[in-house]
């Protein structure tokens, strides 16, 4: 009968296994000095996305094809009040930032200057 070797009874040199999280994904660990394992995760990603040049291609959008805001927030599937506060400040939330992919432009695109 063998009894599992616990990190604080691990050696220093010893490689610790890969640790995994929900989906499979493996994350890196790292053992202290008092041997006990420690997750390290990466830094999470912003909720929100800015870019000034991203509302320069929209209105450039609106312009071109004779859209009104009301439309296109409605093409997006967003209200209009949240199209006006991202064409004032600049800022958006991830995901309604990639939902205006419907212009025809990756996000990628839309954030590279015309």
């Amino acid at each position: 009968m063998s009894i599992p070797v616990q990190a604080s009874q691990q050696d220093e040199g010893t490689a610790l296994p890969p640790a995994t999280i929900a989906g499979g994904q493996s994350i890196a660990t790292q053992e202290s000095d008092l041997g006990t394992r420690a997750v390290i995760r990466a830094p999470r990603s912003a909720g929100t996305v800015s870019s000034r040049e991203a509302v320069n291609r929209v209105d450039a959008y609106l312009r071109e094809n004779a859209i009104g805001l009301t439309a296109f927030a409605t093409k997006v599937r967003m209200a209009d009040r949240t199209l006006r506060n991202f064409r004032r400040t600049g800022k958006i939330r991830r995901d309604l930032f990639h939902a205006i992919k419907a212009m025809g432009l990756t996000p990628e695109e839309l954030m590279r200057p015309k």
